[in-house]
């Protein structure tokens, strides 16, 4: 074997080193789990790594790639694919998880965020090809095409391989922030059973798993070969009544805006507040309730009977309520998953292959009561663009109305129609069937596959708005008690249901061999196409989307293309010391257009321990079909400030709702981004290599909206971003005696628009070694960090650069430490991870006033993981995993009462324990 390979061979069996920038330590870890049942100790396999299509021997190229084998997610302690990829110090700001209730309209769903540049510039990938996207898009984020992690089987993994740099010359227009590519199993001949339970120290957070995986036959050996898997997995619900000692700080219990040192507290509660001064639309019937002045109900507890004084002088005697016993902290799941591959022989030199994949998500989410009253009675209606109103006031008369002579305002909570939920049921369905072989020293495979991804999402306990709006007017509804009204519960309870769906069918092909020869080498090509049909359908509740449940709304998308991509690939051995990698992608999308995408990598190894490389790439991400089909989407929306009210008449200063529409444009041109890397491989000795990595990506023409109050600040304007986007009812000509004024806004138009840019860049550094021990096994070292030097964004070409590093929710620096000691049948374990802190402040943000609480700075989170496993026999695992050891709890927010969730564990110390069996 030539010395200056850059791949390592172990004595033990064969060298299947797969990542690019790690590459000592890292290949021996791939080497133990992914030698073949039958290996040649001499013998060098050609595989594909995540970066190229060109099989190879020689990994190290000019692309980084960390690897994550599947002992390693075993050691971790880990539940899912979702907490594996969060863990990595890549993942940045931007993504999200589920384990939160409504932490946005993509319910149900997690999705992974490199570069800190948001999931749908994240490449999801299984064995090198994509899945369908989640069939309920969150347009509030942007979110409108993104994969769900959570439906991806952790046992049925080999390994994931993660390229920290923009590849869509290769694998997809995508792929700007990178590409997680999880290899499944393929080549397993024998039967073992996995369970895991894990639970925090003090009680709560459990998660139970378990899994079965079968395999026969030998490809080599007898010409066949299937594996099958099942997974199965539930995580408890967590109340935040169970933990809320544990997860929210002492000085959040007083934080509300009214300061009556009760938690979480609000003025919506089981028995009404009442309210004089109420200001009413006489155009619409909207309402604002003067709350500074207002009376409890007389069924108010006594223990509810709070001064709230903030603002309000003098102090008023309300009823208040805890919402902290209705909020639920982490919602339940169960997720069931069958996966099976199969692969057989046909002659010497080609062979036939399947997979088969079928996933059953649930989530319940549920939260507290529909409140009523105080301004909440827009919702928006998506017939007409319009608002559908519930007065927020009980007009005179009302049997429940205190006052004589006037209406009352009102605050309330629908208790007896119960918690609202949103229980979501996500399947999804992978199927594959294709040839691959050889043919002289060129490798061929092709393939057709089905991809889709169905939803229903079920809204619990929701409120009829015509049944509402009828019975707050007639006085049929009795707020003070509910089951003595004509009009009960159970005539205002309605549980709408939205259906979504992805999918797409595909088409593929690719080729790679040699063509002549370098002073290097051999010249290795790849070239490939691949044809498409997408699919997206997103229908709501028929009365969700016109307007007729009381403060609920979804949109509606339906749209379809076709996609054709063809891209080629070159691998140049100039020189013994001097590699290059060229690849150029083509895509045409029927409903836009077509887009050349390029890219340029160079590795240099002037000496054999040490190698430097770089990276040119450029990409593009199509609009979405939420983005560019027939979509249009009614949202809530709220005036802060009108200018023709308050600014010129001092009318509804305190700001009002109303709602907002977004509709899809087929004038959107794509996202476009250029990526830049630089850095090198140091491997002085077999047993350690690091990697320094600098990185560079600029988006532009990114696919935003304004933010409303922009547009409304400009309604006057005749740019096309703002002009005609600002919709008001009639003149009001009630409000100030003998003055017509401006109406009230009642939708705001959110077209989306090619405008935003954000440029991101940092630095990856890894190290791999193994440190021998006399007598023993060698100590194995990892380490794992991604500083974030700069993230900067803007949504409109005319705002100054919004700069967000180090600021709320997006640290610096994020690292991993890992040692582990395996003698014998023992496998022992530390690791040691830290995220920095940040300004407790948004970008140009000041840190004053009360919401702060006197702490602008965010702390540093720091915890310990330790594993013990025992292996009594070749058929028997036990393992033992302490996460977070020294029980560090989630560092204080000052606005954020829950905690940061998305960064930190709410869990604090958790135990897992885990037992697998080979039969």
């Amino acid at each position: 074997m030539n010395q200056n390979s850059w791949h390592r061979h172990r004595r033990h069996g064969l060298a299947l080193a797969a990542t690019l920038c790690c590459a000592a330590a890292q290949a021996q870890a791939q080497a133990q789990t992914a030698q073949s049942n039958t290996p040649e100790p001499t013998q060098l396999e050609r595989i594909n790594v995540t970066g190229s299509h060109i099989r190879r021997v020689d990994l190290e190229s000019a692309l980084p790639v960390q690897v994550i084998t599947a002992e390693e997610i075993r050691r971790s302690g880990n539940m899912s694919v979702t907490e594996v990829l969060q863990s990595l110090t890549a993942n940045g700001a931007g993504g999200m998880t589920d384990t939160a209730s409504f932490g946005s309209f993509a319910y149900g769903a997690s999705g992974v965020s490199l570069r800190s540049l948001g999931p749908t510039a994240t490449l999801i990938l299984i064995n090198g090809r994509r899945l369908a996207p989640y069939s309920v898009p969150d347009i509030n984020n942007g979110l409108t095409n993104f994969v769900n992690v959570d439906a991806i089987p952790r046992t049925a993994i080999k390994r994931i391989e993660v390229l920290k740099d923009g590849a869509s010359a290769i694998y997809g227009s995508d792929a700007m922030a990178g590409v997680v590519n999880i290899i499944l199993r393929d080549d397993y001949e024998s039967t073992e059973v996995e369970a895991q339970l894990r639970s925090s120290v003090k009680g709560g957070f459990g998660n139970q798993w378990a899994a079965l995986t079968t395999g026969r036959g030998n490809l080599r050996r007898d010409g066949w070969n299937w594996v099958a898997t099942v997974d199965v997995n539930h995580r408890d619900e967590v109340m935040l009544a169970d933990v809320v000692d544990r997860v929210v700080d002492a000085r959040h219990h007083d934080n509300s805006f009214y300061y009556t040192a009760q938690p979480f507290n609000s003025r919506y509660t089981p028995t009404p507040n009442y309210y004089g001064g109420v200001s009413i639309d006489p155009a619409t019937g909207a309402s604002n309730a003067a709350t500074r002045t207002g009376r409890a109900s007389a069924n108010c507890p006594s223990d509810n009977r709070w001064a709230f004084n903030s603002t309000f002088t003098p102090a008023l005697n309300l009823c208040g309520y805890s919402s902290w016993k209705d909020i639920q902290y982490v919602s339940p799941t169960q997720r069931g998953t069958l996966f099976t591959h199969g692969e057989m022989t046909l002659g010497e030199s080609a062979s036939l292959f399947g997979e088969l994949s079928l996933t059953r998500l649930t989530n319940k989410q549920s939260d507290w009561p529909v409140p009523f009253g105080s301004g909440n009675g827009a919702t928006p209606n998506g017939r007409d663009g319009g608002v559908s109103y519930v007065p927020q006031f009980l007009p005179e008369g009302h049997p429940n109305n205190p006052f004589t002579g006037q209406p009352a305002g009102i605050t309330y909570l629908f208790s007896d129609v119960g918690k609202q939920g949103i229980h979501v049921t996500n399947n999804t369905a992978r199927l594959l069937v294709g040839l691959r072989g050889t043919y002289k020293d060129w490798d061929w495979e092709t393939g057709v596959m089905h991809a889709r991804d169905t939803a229903d999402v079920s809204y619990v306990n929701r409120v009829s708005l015509p049944v509402l709006r009828d019975a707050v007017q007639n006085g049929t509804y009795n707020f003070e008690n509910p089951k003595a009204g004509s009009v009960t519960a159970d005539q205002l309870r309605i549980n709408p249901v939205d259906h979504g769906r992805t999918a797409f069918t595909m088409v593929d092909a690719k080729v790679s061999g040699q063509v002549g020869a370098l002073p290097g080498g051999p010249i290795n090509v790849a070239a490939g196409a691949e044809v498409r049909h997408e699919e997206r359908v997103y229908n709501p509740d028929d009365r969700i989307f016109g307007g007729q449940v009381y403060l609920q709304v979804a949109g509606r998308t339906r749209g379809s293309r076709n996609v054709m991509s063809t891209f080629g690939e070159v691998e140049l051995p100039l020189l013994k010391s001097l590699q290059a990698q060229v690849a150029l992608r083509g895509d045409h999308y029927s409903d836009y257009g077509s887009s050349v995408t390029p890219k340029l990598g160079v590795a240099w190894a002037p000496v054999p321990t040490f190698k430097a490389r770089a990276s040119l790439s450029q990409g593009f991400r199509a609009p979405s079909l939420s983005e560019s089909g027939k979509s249009d989407v009614p949202l809530f929306s709220y005036v802060n400030f009108d200018p023709k009210r308050c600014g010129d008449f001092k009318i509804d200063c305190d700001g009002y709702r109303n709602s907002g529409a977004i509709k899809a444009s087929r004038d959107l041109k794509p996202e476009r981004s250029a990526s830049y890397g630089l850095g090198f491989v140091y491997e002085p000795v077999s047993e350690f290599s690091m990697t320094v990595d600098y990185w560079d990506v600029r988006r532009r023409n990114e696919i935003v909206f304004v933010d409303p109050q922009t547009v409304v600040d400009h309604e006057d304007d005749t740019s096309p971003l703002y002009a005609g986007r600002v919709h008001r009812s009639p003149a009001d000509t009630v409000s100030i005696p003998g003055q017509s004024i401006p109406g009230r806004i009642t939708t705001v138009d959110q077209a989306y628009l090619n405008q935003g840019r954000t440029q991101v860049r940092g630095v990856d550094v890894s190290l791999r070694g193994s440190l021998p021990l006399p007598g023993t096994a060698p100590l194995r070292v990892t380490v794992e960090a991604t500083y974030l030097d700069r993230w900067r964004g803007v949504d409109t070409d005319d705002q100054p650069w919004v700069v967000n590093t180090g600021n709320l929710g997006m640290p610096r620096l994020r690292s991993t430490t890992g040692f582990g000691w395996s003698p014998g049948p023992w496998d022992l374990g530390a690791t040691f991870r830290h995220l920095s802190g940040y300004r407790a402040t948004v970008a140009n943000q000041a840190c004053t006033g009360a919401r702060f609480l006197g702490v602008c700075d965010v702390g540093s989170y720091d915890t310990l993981d330790l594993t013990l496993a025992y292996r009594p026999s070749k058929a028997w695992t036990l393992r033992s995993t302490l996460l977070n050891a020294t029980n560090a709890g989630m560092p204080f927010t000052p606005t954020l009462p829950l905690g940061n969730r998305y960064w930190y564990s709410p869990a604090g110390r958790m135990l897992s324990l885990s037992v697998r069996h080979e039969l």
